[in-house]
């Protein structure tokens, strides 16, 4: 699919205008604050390293493991922070992704009724 110049600059503006929103900003630094936390590292240092354990050896031990770091880490203030400002900001990211899926829409829309009209006028 061929899209226009026009289009694309509408969608580097759309992703522009993401990263100007609140909920970027916001979930932005809830990352920083959860990846910067001295309590929280080693939580997602321990909870990555069992989940690549787990998923080599996949056995109840190593499950109850990493059910236990999950939790912890789940249940953690700064990580609930950061998933609750990353599902607002996913939730305006749709919206913006219809916007571009509708624009691309038209735009294809539009060449089909350009091709249409040339094919009228030659019958």
């Amino acid at each position: 699919m061929k899209i226009s110049i026009d289009v694309m600059e509408n969608i580097y503006k759309l992703i522009d205008d993401i990263k100007k929103t609140e909920e970027y900003k916001e979930t932005k630094d809830a990352l920083l604050r959860l990846y910067s936390d001295e309590l929280v590292k080693p939580l997602i240092r321990e909870f990555n390293e069992l989940k690549d354990i787990y998923e080599k050896y996949p056995t109840k031990s190593n499950a109850s493991k990493l059910s236990k770091v999950k939790t912890e880490l789940y249940n953690n203030p700064l990580y609930k922070d950061y998933i609750q400002k990353l599902n607002t900001y996913n939730s305006e990211i749709k919206k913006k992704e219809e916007k571009i899926n509708n624009a691309l829409f038209n735009e294809e829309l539009k060449k089909l009724l350009i091709l249409e009209c040339k094919h009228d006028k030659k019958n």
